[in-house]
């Protein structure tokens, strides 16, 4: 009975194998079928099931699989309660399927290894001659879609396109050939033709994959064009993309057009019409790898997350941010380390104003590939915009931009930005270190002049400032970064009215002017004094009634001049008309200062709503914290105000406010223990601090009347 059962078995087998071969529908019955794992032909179903799955597009599952087949296929027992004649032939079967499978998960050295032992077992047989010859040209096909796609932890060696392995491909497939030809004399012909075909299109899609084109060689369009399957159709697409690259005049996207119809359910053939379409037709490219993803929208596979990848590039380029961003984390989830997906990521975040998730995957991008200098600059750069003034995202910011300099200490926009940066944080001394060595790699620059004259600015050096501002300016007359440096040097000095009328001058050429309108009214300020400032900041409002930036300096002018009503109700509406691209830190400026004019005037329930606020805009910065936890403390809610003091302790270790406002809460709800030990932390971060020490000299004898016993002991 068991050759009989082991035939049926055979014959099923067989018939999903070809089914898979052809792309044909798949009987039902192959998945009825289940064995134990001592079966003779356990791993083969084993492997076929992982074909199954793959297909399905359950990539990871079907991995899992075949390695189940793999661990099967290796130990001897399995062929035991077979007749011995049949033996070697079950083990063959075995290792067919194996391959097959490997080939189709892209296990390539895998296919390679085990078709080897195929040729130990059967060296007269053509078969593994073409299996062999056929792994190591999907090899070099992966290989060249990995190319395209910037795909590097999952992509072959280097050796996948090496005239070696085109040279091995051709002798498998020489090998093959001559095989088959001592069968000729044999009454088997109608499989030769079969077979010869094979070696025939394995060689034309060699010539594609390898770049050869030999000039005895057929054409590989002529071969490939009958009746072809799915892999054939990608391989003649890629060709005719090439042919197109090469020559665009030519009917080659025209044809690949029509080859599309043959599978317009087929991720592999649609990825690469999208491939060879992104250049002229990007919303066609769009329009049908969404399409195919649809069809196909339980699958994950590689196909799948190549289709996602160039989905989200080409969606990111049409500016449709929504669906470059779906895209690109699906295509990132599946593989999670492919540093060149985490970068498209963070730059489609960026494009969508979501400033923590872009840093997040530059953050991958960085460890996954820690030599590539540009993901250490764009993770810097990204700090350094979104920081304005936030103390902890410009030093992560000076961090990725001295990674940046460990790995090129010439990178002039490494050296650049650090000198920023550190100009931003008031290392002075550094920063124009930073900034002369890139003006020694580059005298011509008038980036590094203003920078210069910003930083001579900060270190009251006006004189210097003033210097450099004029070199910016002969260096670059048109740049508007070089007029405003001599502006800030000349306020600098002095000398007011030369700068206004430069200003004056500029701001008309401007389609833009609002940055320079607010340049001005800081001169205004220091010329005439708050009120001036306020004057024109009002009737800038007039010609800009909805931007953020103005408001934002028309409600700190308010403040300034102790208008306390007015610069709540305008930051309110600052904040109405902030937007995505309003960076968090400016907008939990504006809801701190809100929380704490709404706080001092005893408004404590909508304060705090303020400073929430603030706090969830910037989670990092410690003034906040502060604001709020002496808003519950002024609620009498000691036991909150705490909590929040001790997140503040947390963010900021070394300040000794938070500490000390702990304290100072412990006193009123009588907890002198407590906090005599909060003020003592206080005094040893700030020994000279009169204030706190008077605080802790005052609970110390409270607590000696309270506790008087834990006094005496500290006595002793």
């Amino acid at each position: 009975g068991s050759i009989v059962e082991q035939e049926y078995l055979d014959y099923i087998f067989l018939q999903a194998e070809l089914a898979l071969e052809t792309g044909e529908q798949i009987s039902p019955e192959i998945q009825s079928i289940t064995l134990e794992s001592s079966h003779p032909s356990f791993s083969r179903l084993m492997a076929i099931n992982a074909r199954l799955l793959n297909k399905a597009g359950n990539y990871n599952q079907a991995g899992q699989l075949f390695q189940l087949a793999l661990t099967k296929t290796n130990l001897p027992e399995q062929t035991t309660n077979l007749p011995n004649w049949f033996a070697p032939y079950s083990k063959y079967l075995n290792l067919i399927s194996i391959i097959e499978a490997a080939q189709d998960l892209g296990l390539w050295d895998q296919a390679i290894t085990h078709t080897q032992l195929v040729i130990e077992l059967t060296s007269e047989e053509p078969l593994p001659q073409l299996h062999l010859a056929r792994a190591n040209v999907l090899k070099a096909e992966f290989y060249n879609l990995c190319e395209l796609l910037e795909v590097t932890k999952h992509k072959p060696s280097i050796e996948a396109r090496s005239s070696e392995s085109f040279a091995l491909c051709t002798q498998y497939l020489d090998q093959a050939k001559s095989i088959l030809e001592k069968y000729q004399n044999v009454q088997i012909a109608n499989d030769l033709g079969l077979a010869h075909d094979q070696i025939y299109r394995w060689r034309a899609r060699a010539n594609i994959a390898f770049d050869r084109h030999d000039v005895a060689d057929p054409d590989p369009v002529d071969i490939l064009v009958h009746r072809p399957t799915s892999d054939d159709t990608v391989s003649l697409i890629s060709h005719l993309h090439h042919l197109d690259l090469l020559d665009p005049g030519s009917d080659s996207l025209t044809r690949i057009i029509k080859l599309a119809r043959l599978y317009p359910r087929n991720p592999a053939v649609i990825l690469h019409i999208a491939l060879a379409l992104q250049g002229n037709n990007p919303v066609n490219a769009l329009k049908s790898l969404q399409s195919v993803l649809q069809q196909n929208p339980f699958s994950k596979s590689p196909t799948i997350a190549f289709c996602n990848i160039l989905l989200a590039k080409i969606a990111s380029t049409l500016d449709e941010v929504d669906i470059a961003r779906q895209a690109a984390e699906t295509a990132v989830e599946f593989w999670q380390d492919e540093p060149c997906w985490h970068a498209l990521a963070a730059e489609i975040c960026k494009q969508n104003s979501e400033i923590s998730a872009a840093v997040n995957h530059l953050i991958e991008a960085s460890s996954l590939a820690p030599r590539n200098i540009t993901y250490h600059l764009n993770l810097g750069n990204l700090y350094f915009e979104n920081a304005s003034e936030d103390p902890r995202m410009l030093s992560q910011a000076l961090a990725s931009f001295e990674n940046a300099l460990a790995l090129d200490q010439n990178d002039m926009t490494a050296l650049i930005n650090l000198a920023a940066t550190q100009c931003l944080m008031n290392d002075l001394g550094k920063a124009e270190s930073n900034a002369r060595c890139a003006l020694v790699l580059d005298p011509n620059r008038a980036d590094i002049y203003q920078l210069l004259s910003e930083i001579a600015i900060r270190n009251s050096d006006f004189q210097g400032a003033y210097e450099y501002a004029n070199k910016a300016i002969l260096t670059n007359p048109k740049d508007l970064q070089s007029t405003v440096a001599l502006v800030k040097s000349l306020s600098a000095l002095g000398r007011h009215n030369e700068a206004l009328t430069k200003l004056n001058a500029v701001i008309p050429t401007v389609p833009d002017a609002r940055w320079l309108h607010l340049e001005r009214v800081n001169i205004l300020r220091k010329m005439s004094g708050p009120r001036a400032a306020l004057t024109e900041l009002i009737a800038l409002t007039d010609a800009y009634p909805n931007d953020f930036q103005i408001l934002n300096a028309l409600s700190k002018s308010y403040l300034e001049v102790g208008d306390l009503e007015n610069a709540v109700s305008v930051a309110q509406q600052a904040l109405k008309v902030s937007t995505e691209k309003t960076s968090p830190n400016e907008q939990a400026n504006l809801h701190l200062m809100v929380g704490q004019v709404l706080r001092q005037s005893g408004q404590l329930d909508q304060s705090i709503q303020q400073l929430s606020e603030a706090i969830q805009l910037a989670p990092d910065r410690l003034e906040p914290y502060l604001e709020l936890g002496l808003a519950r403390k002024e609620r009498r809610e000691y036991q909150q105000a705490l909590q929040i003091f001790e997140q503040a302790t947390i963010i900021a270790p070394q300040d000794p406010r938070a500490p000390y406002q702990a304290g100072l809460a412990l006193k009123e709800s009588k907890d002198y223990k407590s906090s005599e030990t909060m003020l003592r932390r206080a005094v040893s971060l700030a020994p000279n601090d009169l204030t706190i020490r008077r605080q802790l000299a005052a609970v110390v004898a409270l607590n000696l009347v309270h506790n008087p016993r834990s006094g005496r002991n500290n006595a002793k």
